[in-house]
């Protein structure tokens, strides 16, 4: 499947009065979005990395873990997914668990 979606990474850039989200490789094209509030923002520019992350756990083995195996990919897919829920949650990764 080939992605329609402009590629990421995604960049914030704040202006006086809103957030622009735009792609890491081209940050003078076309803005991806103009988002007001910028938690909304932060949340946005990490789709792409969030996508990612998804798509990673889907493509192990029948969607789950083989304890043996796969613990070194289960233990860099969970430090990713935390590491990209802080950067858009603006929190730490230490402060991350399962819960909202």
């Amino acid at each position: 499947m080939t992605a329609s979606h402009t590629p990421g990474p995604w960049l914030r850039t704040d202006t006086a009065d809103y957030a622009e989200i735009h792609s890491a490789f081209r940050p003078s094209s076309q803005a991806v979005a103009l988002v007001g509030k910028p938690e909304d923002a932060d949340l946005i520019a990490c789709a792409p990395e969030l996508l990612s992350i998804v798509r990673r756990f889907i493509a192990l083995p029948g969607g789950s873990w083989h304890p043996v195996r796969h613990a070194a990919e289960e233990a860099e897919l969970m430090h990713d997914a935390r590491a990209v829920i802080a950067k858009a949650t603006a929190s730490h990764p230490s402060q991350i668990t399962g819960e909202q």
